[in-house]
Parts: C-alpha cells; structure tokens; sequence
C-alpha cells in the first residue's frame, strides 16, 4: 500500500472513530488529526503538481466568502491554483470564491498558506472551469507580458 493511500485509510479510520464517540473534545481532537492527514496528502499532491505556474502582471481577482470581499492582484497561476498578494481576511483552509477580473474564469478554492503579504489559493475545478484555465494558461504562455489584454 502507498504512503498515500495508508494516509487516506488513517484519515477515514479516525473520522469514523470521530462518529463513534460520545466525547465532544475527543471528537475533535480525531477530526483535527484526520484534517491534518489530509492535509498533508493534498500538500504532496500540490507539490508534484507536475505542470508549471505561470508569472503574471495586471491580473485581478476577486476573492468572495461569506460577507467578505477583496479584489487581489495575482502573481502565478496555474491549473491547480493561483499565488496572489495581499494579506487575505480568511484563515488557511478556508474556502472562498475565486473570480478573475476582466477573464471568464471562476472556481471554488482553498486558502493554503498566507503570510507575509502573500497566499496559495488551491481550486476546485469543474469541467468548466479547467477548460477554461487551460486556455487562459496557454494564452499567458504566449503572451510576452502575462496577463495583459488580447
């Protein structure tokens, strides 16, 4: 069995465990730990993502959940996910909205990390919405200064 897939097992062992007991405190101290097993399987998965992140300039996106919104400025970009700057009002984990600015692209994402000005932003594709990276992908490749208009 792969590290992975022992990983996947641990994690489902302990979220049924959860279920199981009475104990508030205890159910979630499991979930945490189940949280974190997944969490580092999504980790390994992000780092051998295996298709490069494209540089960008003048590229906005607006990040939605909830009540809150903020419009972001995007460094990098990829089919995974998307770095941008600015210090997000969400914790690492959250989900939110991800919305390109002037591009017809929006997926449901992830808040990774955050820290220094900076955060990881990890989508949740539909069919859809991996069409349509892809070729914004292809055509930031092409473009000399990425990002910028056709």
């Amino acid at each position: 069995m792969s590290d992975a897939a022992h990983r996947r097992q641990q994690a489902a062992a302990l979220r049924s465990s959860a279920g199981e007991t009475k104990s508030a405190t205890l159910r979630d101290l499991l979930i945490g730990m189940a949280d974190a097993l997944e969490s580092r399987e999504l980790r390994a998965q992000i780092d051998q993502r295996g298709q490069g992140r494209v540089p960008t300039s003048g590229v906005w996106a607006r990040l939605s959940a909830g009540r809150r919104t903020k419009i972001v400025p995007v460094v990098n970009l990829a089919i995974g996910g998307a770095g941008i700057e600015g210090d997000v009002p969400w914790p690492v984990g959250a989900e939110v909205a991800f919305e390109l600015l002037d591009h017809d692209l929006s997926a449901p994402a992830r808040v990774m990390w955050a820290g220094n000005g900076m955060a990881g932003l990890l989508f949740f594709h539909s069919p859809e919405s991996r069409l349509a990276i892809n070729h914004l992908l292809a055509r930031l490749r092409r473009s000399p200064a990425a990002g910028d208009d056709d």
